[in-house]
């Protein structure tokens, strides 16, 4: 659906040459879309919490220095806009293709 949204961002004729694409074909309503949406956020916040703390005592066992609580605000405050992102684009149904990096890979998912 998001790929179909991006296309017809970047070719507003698309819409018009290819009805078919138009309407949705997901059974999928909105309410379960942002309940869904919310679990992922949770689960992708807690999985940073997680890390950070995980970060911390092996900086400890190493004797290093801990990541400052700043780093982890950092991340979880990126973590919020991309979801924020994803809730403006469902909502307007106009997808912008992003510029750059892993194409589709949200910063969230990464295993760093």
């Amino acid at each position: 659906m998001k790929l179909r949204y991006q296309l017809f961002s970047l070719d507003t004729a698309a819409k018009k040459r290819h009805r078919d694409l138009v309407a949705d074909e997901s059974d999928m309503d909105d309410e379960f879309m942002e309940r869904h949406e919310d679990e992922l956020l949770e689960k992708a916040m807690e999985s940073a919490k997680k890390k950070w703390e995980k970060d911390n005592i092996k900086a400890e066992e190493g004797q290093e220095d801990k990541k400052p609580k700043s780093v982890l605000d950092e991340r979880l405050k990126e973590i919020k806009s991309e979801f924020k992102a994803l809730a403006k684009e469902r909502k307007t149904k106009n997808v912008e293709p992003k510029k750059g990096g892993e194409f589709g890979r949200p910063a969230w998912h990464d295993n760093d």
